[in-house]
C-alpha cells in the first residue's frame, strides 16, 4: 500500500512540473512600440477597419506604472502577451 500511496505522490509531482515548466504563463507588459506593430498585424490579417485611436488597452490589473499587457479591438479579437513563467524577463529600455 505505501509502494502505491509514493508511486501516485511521485506521478502527482511530475505532472505538476511538466505544467509549470512547459505550460504555466504570466503576463508580459508591452512597449507603445510593440503595441502598434502587434495592432498593424491584426489589420493586415483579419482585415479590420478599426482605427488605433479605438483600441481598449488591457492593462495590468495592480500594477502601479499601469503597464499595457494587451489589447482587445471592436471587432472582437484580443491579445494578450504571455511568456513562460520559467523564461527570463526581458529588460525594458
Amino acid at each position: 500500500m505505501l509502494e502505491l500511496l509514493v508511486l501516485v505522490t511521485w506521478l502527482i509531482f511530475g505532472a505538476y512540473s511538466f505544467w509549470f515548466f512547459f505550460q504555466a504563463k504570466a503576463l508580459e507588459p508591452l512597449t507603445l512600440d510593440e503595441l502598434v506593430i502587434l495592432w498593424k498585424l491584426h489589420k493586415q490579417e483579419a482585415r479590420c477597419n478599426t482605427p488605433i485611436s479605438q483600441l481598449e488597452p488591457i492593462i495590468l490589473a495592480g500594477s502601479q506604472k499601469n503597464e499595457f499587457v494587451g489589447f482587445r479591438c471592436p471587432c472582437g479579437y484580443k491579445y494578450l502577451s504571455k511568456r513562460p513563467i520559467t523564461q527570463k524577463v526581458r529588460p525594458h529600455a
